[in-house]
């Protein structure tokens, strides 16, 4: 597939392909974690599931061009979460659950690396051929305890859409362009339960889209609506999918408010804060929030 924007000509040698590249982990030891009003904080003796990890590739080739203007242009992926869900039971009969506050898609990656979610894009030159890969272990820590109840089982899943881009960031933003090359679907989901002690996986269900080959280029004049992970990637600025999530606890049925938890930077839920309604969130692209 040959790509041509702003003079210069690309060919996509190597569409974005993905595979899951490790086996399920359960990972013990203590770990910093905190869920606000269980009485859990610090550093605990914990789980984290890694359900599976997978690594996303793609290749391109500079065919010619203004070689200013060439490499300016990084190749990488950026990803939108989809959905997400967690849920975990203990024996004394609090229920710990964690979901996306707003109900709707969101940038995954941290938004000092836009355009892109990964810090591992490529950036790119007047003459070569140029790859780039990322991996994405979704995973969850949870304490082995909650005031004195043991964990007994917990599920939960992601679906997230990746996006192979090829990105022009240049001094002047007004001449910013995202170059959608493909997507690729993909779902890693787990329920694991605690037996003699130990926490194992009873399912694992994993999916993966066909990937699609695309050519779409978007300017920082364009009109484009928030990314709801089929049609567009999320690129808004100040968006990141972890500050966006929302937990409950319950004990025997009786549910504690939604409230955002604020992550440190161990990974702890430390305050409830209010993050922003992301629809206020201007897009790296066009410098306005989304329609």
């Amino acid at each position: 597939m040959i790509i041509s924007v702003d003079g210069c000509t690309f060919t996509v040698t190597a569409g974005i392909a993905g595979e899951y590249v490790t086996e399920p982990q359960v990972k013990e030891g203590e770990e910093p974690v905190g869920f606000i009003g269980t009485g859990v904080t610090g550093t605990v003796d914990s789980w984290t599931l890694v359900p599976g990890e997978i690594k996303l590739t793609g290749t391109v080739e500079t065919q010619g061009g203004n070689p200013p203007i060439i490499t300016e242009f990084s190749l990488g992926i950026v990803q939108t979460v989809v959905a997400f869900q967690r849920n975990a039971l203990y024996s004394n009969g609090y229920t710990l659950s964690e979901q996306f506050q707003y109900g709707q898609p969101l940038r995954d990656g941290e938004p000092a690396e836009l355009p892109f979610s990964y810090d591992e894009s490529t950036p790119i030159e007047d003459v070569g051929s140029f790859s780039t890969a990322a991996e994405d272990p979704p995973m969850w820590t949870i304490p082995k305890q909650i005031n004195g109840g043991d964990l007994v089982s917990t599920n939960g899943f992601n679906t997230l859409s990746s996006w192979l881009i090829l990105a022009r960031q240049p001094a002047d933003p007004q001449s910013r362009v995202v170059v959608l090359l493909g997507r690729i679907l993909w779902t890693v989901g787990f329920s694991a339960q605690v037996v003699g002690g130990k926490l194992q996986f009873t399912g694992n269900p994993q999916n993966m889209a066909p990937p699609v080959n695309l050519n779409i280029p978007m300017t920082a004049g364009g009109d484009y609506p928030v990314g709801d992970g089929l049609t567009w990637p999320d690129l808004r600025e100040d968006v990141s999918g972890n500050d966006y999530i929302y937990g409950q606890w319950s004990v025997h049925g009786v549910t504690s408010p939604a409230d955002r938890w604020s992550y440190d930077d161990e990974g702890g839920a430390v305050a409830f804060i209010e993050q922003p309604d992301p629809a206020v969130a201007v897009s790296w692209l066009t410098g306005q929030p989304s329609p």
